[in-house]
């Protein structure tokens, strides 16, 4: 298939045949720092172990030498299709997205706190994330270290505030809180197992409880001590507590208040209690309308 993207310039990729046994396409989102690798790694793992065809966009496009963020949205509509695939990768909302019906799909979101976000970030980005051979995704990644290592954490994270905003927001503004599950980081850290099962459960694909069981056991990395140069630095809740200083949580707090209150990310004793933070319908609604 040959796409297009924003500047003019054309990549040829390959699609996998689709799998008669997904009838509805899958979508699962997350947002950068959120457990996303995680999140995609857990699901190509079982894919490929189960023969489910699936499509990591963001990779698949970064390879080409472009970043998908410039996939233009006619492509997108030739590229996604309703039924027979699992679209993995997203880290963040694309305008390639913006033609697909999120109501006709089954689609999951994982979300953390962005206060721990940003600290994960401000390390990740700093420090440990892998820099590209080459490619708009080498610039991308040089510039974001250049730009951490410009700054304090408190200055970084102060700095990011509309970003996270944004991305977010056109989470909410596009997808369908009646077709989408949400997933809270820091209800399923600790149960991947549990968490795999309700994702593979609710995609309506075959079930296969030992690939599930070695898939969660391979994936279950949970570091004793904190590592500021490992990708997997620390998993706990409520990191950002121990790196920013009570002003800057003060100001995240403020300018971040809706997504904080509608996440439950006031209320950290309630973390673990359900796998599933809002299930698809009234309360994913209510979440997603908080937050427009």
């Amino acid at each position: 298939m040959n796409l297009e993207f924003i500047a003019g310039t054309t990549a040829e990729i390959e699609l996998p045949a689709p799998t008669a046994a997904i009838a509805q396409s899958c979508f699962a989102f997350s947002l950068h720092k959120a457990g996303s690798s995680l999140l995609h790694s857990m699901l190509h793992s079982y894919c490929k172990q189960l023969g489910l065809s699936y499509l990591d966009v963001p990779t698949t496009i970064s390879a080409t030498g472009e970043n998908v963020v410039n996939l233009t949205e006619e492509s997108g509509a030739r590229l996604f299709s309703g039924e027979g695939y699992g679209y993995w990768g997203w880290r963040n909302y694309a305008r390639c997205l913006n033609r697909v019906d999120f109501s006709r799909t089954r689609n999951i979101f994982l979300v953390r706190d962005p206060r721990d976000r940003l600290v994960s970030q401000f390390f990740s980005f700093g420090r440990s994330h892998a820099i590209p051979e080459s490619g708009k995704g080498r610039q991308i990644a040089l510039e974001s270290r250049r730009e951490a290592a410009a700054m304090n954490i408190d200055e970084y994270a102060l700095s990011k505030i509309s970003w996270i905003d944004l991305h977010w927001r056109l989470y909410h503004e596009h997808l369908d809180p009646a077709t989408t599950r949400l997933y809270r980081y820091e209800d399923v850290i600790f149960k991947k197992e549990e968490w795999l099962t309700d994702i593979v459960q609710f995609f309506d694909f075959p079930y296969a409880a030992d690939v599930v069981r070695t898939i969660a056991t391979v994936h279950d990395v949970l570091p004793t001590d904190e590592d500021p140069d490992a990708h997997i630095r620390q998993v706990k809740p409520g990191n950002h507590k121990a790196h920013l200083s009570a002003s800057t949580i003060e100001s995240l707090d403020r300018e971040l208040n809706a997504y904080l209150r509608a996440y439950g990310y006031f209320q950290p004793e309630e973390y673990g209690r359900r796998l599933v933070f809002a299930q698809q319908g009234a309360d994913a609604t209510r979440a997603f309308m908080a937050c427009r």
